[in-house]
């Protein structure tokens, strides 16, 4: 059972206190909820990190899987060049992903963007990880334009390839939740679905196709959501939503979930 679980985690580069500088209280919950499943994290000993990034290599119709043998990232961009993190790529996994993923008709590789440099929707996860002593390889993962099916099925053939290659891997899928708040300042409906969803396990809420109208409050974090569903296929999992909280109209949420088990009924895209 080499697929341990997954881990969702959001990305604001507040959440350092080298970034934060006192702002980082608050977010006080999300970042003791990801302090939590990174301790979790080590706990189960990966062999190799897929991280899901919505900040690498976006393509419209192509899954772009990020190239070489490591990178490193600092976040400069947000006034702590101090915070820098380097880590190495997983290169035979990365291999077997794309030829899973080509075979089962997805546009997946290495080609396109040759960025060297880590993001920062991979730099803050790894930023908590690499305290809590996960320092495994990773292979880095963008997501695309494609639709929900897509990005589920790009997941499934992340974990049988993990499996194939006996590999304990762990998915961390980065991602925040809405960019606004509604004009009385409550939830967006569709953000309380997706987290009710997180919650719950039960995922077909994240595969939903989103309307226009509803894209801000779904975030930049859905199609990561729907990568982790997809590696999730056919498990059995045990979910746990740690925190939700929505400051200065961005929504954040943590949750784990390990796995248990298999279970036929959990496939929520019959392809």
């Amino acid at each position: 059972m080499p697929m341990l679980g997954a881990i969702l985690v959001p990305h604001p580069p507040a959440l350092l206190p080298e970034v934060g500088r006192g702002r980082e209280r608050a977010l006080s919950d999300t970042e003791s909820a990801i302090r939590a499943v990174a301790a979790q994290a080590a706990r189960w000993e990966p062999d190799v990190l897929m991280v899901v990034s919505s900040h690498t290599g976006l393509y419209e119709d192509y899954f772009h899987l990020s190239s070489g043998g490591g990178a490193a990232g600092d976040l400069s961009d947000f006034g702590a060049p101090q915070v820098r993190l380097q880590t190495g790529y997983d290169t035979q996994l990365r291999e077997v992903i794309a030829s899973r993923a080509q075979r089962a008709g997805l546009k997946t590789g290495v080609f396109g963007s040759q960025a060297g440099w880590l993001d920062h929707g991979v730099t803050v996860p790894l930023y908590f990880l690499h305290k809590a002593g996960v320092t495994c390889p990773i292979v880095r993962i963008g997501v695309s334009g494609c639709g929900p099916a897509a990005h589920y099925r790009l997941g499934k053939c992340a974990a049988e390839a993990a499996e194939a290659l006996g590999r304990r891997a762990l998915l961390v899928a980065s991602g925040n939740l809405a960019r606004r708040r509604e004009e009385d300042g409550s939830t967006p409906e569709r953000e309380e679905r997706i987290t009710a969803a997180l919650a719950s396990g039960e995922f077909v809420e994240l595969l939903m196709e989103t309307p226009p109208e509803d894209r801000q409050a779904a975030g930049c974090g859905l199609r990561a959501f729907q990568i982790m569903a997809g590696a999730l296929d056919g498990r059995s999992v045990a979910p746990r939503l740690l925190s939700h909280e929505a400051p200065c109209g961005a929504g954040y949420a943590v949750a784990l979930f390990r796995v248990t088990g298999r279970e036929e009924s959990r496939r929520f895209v019959r392809a």
